[in-house]
């Protein structure tokens, strides 16, 4: 991945939840990616990329607040909130990434 332009960062700690680092754009506010220290991955917001042509999604997290044409594929791992377990959806990545 390779980010240009001016990037802002900041931090959110919760006792609840693990420690997050989230990437935006300081002139616009838009969130470009999450970065957690304690995992080897960055989630990377598809609507920044300048090619979407590649992404095959395999999941969607809240589901609940999504648009009226929203149509996902059967496959696809669905959840109406913030999951609180990640292992289905990381199973599956790793799965599709894999070969």
């Amino acid at each position: 991945v390779e980010l240009t332009g001016e990037t802002a960062s900041m931090s959110r700690s919760d006792p609840d939840a693990p420690f997050t680092e989230g990437v935006f754009c300081p002139a616009c506010g838009t969130r470009i990616m999450h970065r957690r220290p304690t995992r080897d991955t960055v989630n990377i917001k598809a609507g920044t990329l300048d090619d979407t042509s590649w992404l095959m999604p395999i999941g969607h997290l809240w589901t609940q607040s999504a648009q009226a044409g929203f149509r996902p594929h059967p496959d696809d791992i669905l959840y109406d909130r913030q999951p609180d377990d990640y292992a289905a959806l990381l199973a599956a990545c790793s799965k599709a990434t894999a070969s």
